[in-house]
């Protein structure tokens, strides 16, 4: 059995999300979980179906060539590109999963979840503003959330908000006996199945912009600075609507004492030197892929221990690190196997008589 875990990091800041796959097509949020909001697991029927004895899934999506033309086009400019995690979320079924959440718990279900999904996304934008010496940031940060919340563009004279679709296919497959007696009546063992869903891109037109090597030189002493706290505070200064306040208050009232030490503890998991970076840091883009150095052996290493079996492995997917937040982005398949040998079961055998 395979699990699988994405994890968002802000090393600046200390904020994270955590999405664990506890069964196929079921996934809870860890940090709604330590900050004791009870949050509802998220259900994906197509992951969950795709599961079932004989049937398997895939899924592909356009997201790192979107995000790629988007940095492209800035020209090396500075740009804000919405994380895998939350385009990952944002789709159709996310939207008729909030509904059903909405039913069932008077609206603080659905809460819970949009909290964990955008307000990750709204602290790397409070870094990405604050490396941008933006002024008035508090209430650029409220245009911007309630246009990711609308799905609105707009335009100011220090930035530009646009909503971009990012193309997903999930590919279904039948496998076993089912699919050799498909396949020898000649029909289709797969099927895929096209779905859009939504990022958003920022682009800085304040001039200025932000000095990456600097970030880079300066990793380390700005690591766990925190300010994401008092600067939502500041935003609640901002003349915003009922529903954005809401929000707003629900993630200033959140946290716990156990969330810090799991700050902590990811702080010193992820922990990068300034001359590490500059070795694989390539001009033109603020992403740098981590997947082949040290850390990535060490997260390795450490989601080891989470897995079971005499045969369990973990492959680290996606390890990203992006200058323009100091965030991470990491995706991780932990496999639970235990395999033996005839042999193996024979040698069991014998001890127990």
């Amino acid at each position: 059995m395979t699990t699988n875990a994405k994890l968002a990091f802000n090393l600046q800041t200390g904020s994270y999300l955590a999405d664990i796959n506890v069964l196929p097509g079921v996934n809870l949020d860890l940090k709604g979980l330590l900050s004791g909001s009870n949050p509802l697991p998220q259900i994906d029927l197509k992951e969950v179906l795709s599961n079932l004895p004989g049937l398997r899934s895939s899924v592909q999506s356009d997201y790192s060539n979107v995000r790629t033309a988007a940095f492209n086009h800035s020209a090396g400019g500075s740009v804000f590109f919405a994380s895998k995690q939350f385009t990952d979320w944002a789709s159709a079924e996310t939207l008729l999963n909030l509904a059903g959440k909405a039913f069932l718990t008077g609206g603080k279900g659905a809460l819970s979840e949009i909290a964990a999904h955008v307000l990750p996304e709204l602290n790397d934008i409070y870094v990405w503003l604050k490396n941008n010496a933006a002024a008035d940031a508090p209430r650029l940060a409220v245009q911007i959330l309630q246009a990711i919340l609308s799905g609105q563009d707009f335009t100011t004279p220090s930035l530009t908000f646009k909503i971009v679709s990012v193309d997903y296919t999930t590919t279904f497959g039948v496998s076993g006996i089912l699919g050799t007696a498909l396949e020898a009546l000649h029909q289709e063992k797969e099927v895929a199945v096209a779905s859009t869903h939504k990022a958003f891109v920022l682009s800085w037109t304040g001039g200025g912009g932000i000095d990456l090597k600097n970030v880079i030189d300066n990793v380390a002493a700005n690591s766990l600075k925190g300010g994401f706290e008092p600067f939502l505070e500041s935003m609640l200064q901002v003349n915003v609507d009922s529903k954005l306040r809401t929000l707003l208050e629900f993630a200033v009232s959140g946290g716990s004492g156990l969330d810090q030490i799991v700050k902590e503890k990811i702080s010193n998991l992820l922990s990068i030197s300034s001359k590490d970076l500059s070795n694989i840091y390539q001009p033109g883009s603020p992403i740098i892929d981590m997947k082949g150095t040290e850390l990535a052996e060490r997260l390795r290493s450490a989601m080891l221990n989470l897995a079971f079996g005499n045969d369990r492995s973990v492959e680290v997917a996606t390890l990203e690190f992006n200058l323009s937040t100091m965030s991470f982005s990491i995706e991780v398949a932990i496999r639970n196997k235990w395999d033996y040998s005839l042999s193996d079961v024979s040698r069991a055998i014998s001890m127990l008589s």
